[in-house]
């Protein structure tokens, strides 16, 4: 979807938060049951890396907790056979830790991540999209510069392709979330300057599978990872820090035809 395109007519809904103090990962919908799911750290987890699987209503942003991951998620791909994967995040410039980024599928029932693949490319940020042309998963990390990488892992063979990346230019920029456009064949997604405090350059991009990227647009505030919804008209959807403070608020969407009824 061409989201400069729609700018006017991209809405809000606010976020079931009652429990949720951050959302570190979204996907697309499940391409067998079109529900959404995102990983948070919840107000009643221990501080750290205690992150858990909610499941969205993207219409109502009405949160239902699945389950403990355990892991600190920082962005979540479903697969078209109906496999979630996750991948954990650095965490250095947060928390403090640094830790290798991984590759986890989680289970969409309790939650419970299983080991799939060590990754360790890149710094701090994370995001993992899925492409149905070529089954791959897809993985940005680092900050713009020499440490921002981006690259494909065959899902069969666990090999990993490193992709230069060319075009705009994502100097001091990270990735936060990303997602494939079946319309447009590429991918689309957001490049920050800072994720723990306040933004100032906050980039929606268009990604090819080549490593093409362009600035399409500046966003209001971040968007946190992507998802395409279908309601029935396509929708292209985030969750969003309204309020600047690293938290999201809000479940932003985009739509050819206006907000969803």
């Amino acid at each position: 979807m061409d989201l400069a395109a729609h700018l006017q007519d991209v809405y809000q809904r606010p976020l079931d938060d009652h429990h949720l103090t951050s959302i570190y990962g979204y996907n697309d919908a499940h391409p067998l049951t079109n529900e959404m799911y995102a990983a948070v750290e919840l107000d009643s987890a221990p501080s750290g890396q205690s992150r858990s699987l909610i499941k969205i209503n993207p219409e109502s942003g009405q949160a239902t907790v699945i389950g403990l991951i355990g892991l600190p998620i920082a962005s979540l791909a479903f697969t078209d056979d109906g496999v979630l994967f996750g991948v954990t995040g650095d965490c250095s410039r947060c928390s403090g830790n640094v830790l290798p980024e991984t590759l986890y599928t989680i289970n969409t029932t309790n939650g419970v991540a299983t080991f799939f693949q060590s990754l360790g490319n890149g710094g701090d940020g994370e995001a993992i999209a899925f492409n149905p042309v070529d089954g791959m998963m897809y993985h940005m990390s680092g900050v713009g510069g020499t440490d921002l990488i981006f690259e494909k892992i065959n899902l069969t063979t666990h090999v990993v392709t490193p992709i230069p990346l060319t075009g705009y230019s994502a100097d001091q920029l990270e990735a936060i979330g990303f997602t494939w456009d079946r319309e447009q064949n590429l991918f689309v997604g957001s490049l920050i300057d800072c994720f723990c405090n306040v933004s100032t350059v906050r980039a929606y991009v268009t990604l090819t599978p080549a490593g093409f990227l362009t600035q399409i647009s500046s966003l209001p505030h971040w968007w946190k990872d992507y998802a395409f919804y279908e309601a029935p008209d396509l929708y292209l959807e985030s969750l969003s820090d309204v309020n600047d403070n690293g938290a999201a608020d809000m479940v932003v969407l985009a739509g050819e035809h206006g907000p969803a009824t």
